[in-house]
């Protein structure tokens, strides 16, 4: 790859718009994706995603922790269930915005004070760049990837998520299941830093919050997923020789 242009999707990743709407450079939700089966990344990569209350409200929470000038901008709140003629003169008013109930409103700021009134939380989060776009080019598969964290300093990485689980041990399940080890370790490599936190909190009250730092273990078996999954989408979208992709399966259970 020619550096200027390196250079140059570098810069233009910091803008949100620019960073989604690339599809050259493979992300850890892609790879997410390509996990349930090569058909579901390429729907992603033709037609993109939908979108969702959660995910809308996951935004917001990523603004307000992070960059409040965004979410003082960009998000609003509606009183009232969102249906009838209110409703929709409301929407129509600011379909650019992203709109939150008067309880998630309230949620949201809870979550925001818990969050800032933690010690360890607020240093790991204060002490570290927030929203760094990075591009990397994997050594093994010559994969271009890319990754924009949530929060970085000189020696860590840090990820922020809501969560619905009350405690460590069950979020530790969930951090296997939704596969928050290949994200670890693929964010640690492709910004070449050797640690990774989350800090968590729920979704609902009373809002416990788990901070959690990524062990060795917890970061090889991540690491071996993300490479898998790297190899898959070499061999299903880059090779010479990629055939149709199938959206069945056949087999034996």
């Amino acid at each position: 790859m020619v550096d200027q242009t390196w250079i140059n999707d570098l810069n233009r990743f910091a803008d949100d718009n620019e960073y989604y709407g690339d599809k050259k450079y493979i992300t850890n939700s892609m790879l997410s994706r390509l996990n349930q089966s090569p058909k579901h990344l390429e729907h992603y990569m033709r037609y993109g995603s939908s979108t969702s209350q959660a995910l809308e409200f996951g935004k917001a929470f990523h603004w307000c922790i992070l960059e409040p000038e965004k979410f003082e901008n960009n998000v609003t709140f509606f009183e009232g269930r969102k249906y009838g003629k209110k409703w929709d003169e409301f929407k129509v008013e600011n379909q650019n915005m992203v709109i939150l109930t008067q309880n998630e409103m309230n949620n949201l700021r809870r979550m925001s004070e818990i969050i800032a009134d933690n010690n360890l939380a607020y240093d790991l989060i204060t002490n570290a760049k927030p929203e760094v776009p990075m591009i990397w080019e994997d050594e093994e598969t010559g994969v271009l990837c890319k990754g924009k964290a949530d929060c970085v300093a000189d020696d860590y990485i840090l990820d922020i998520k809501t969560t619905r689980e009350s405690n460590l041990s069950m979020f530790k399940r969930s951090a296997y299941k939704y596969g928050y080890d290949r994200q670890a370790s693929f964010y640690a490599d492709g910004f070449n830093k050797q640690s990774f936190w989350f800090v968590c909190i729920e979704k609902e009250p009373p809002f416990n919050l788990i901070i959690a730092s990524c062990s060795d273990h917890f970061m090889e078996e991540g690491r071996d997923k993300y490479r898998l999954l790297l190899d898959k989408y070499k061999h299903h979208f880059l090779s010479d020789q990629k055939k149709p992709i199938q959206n069945y399966e056949l087999g034996e259970l």
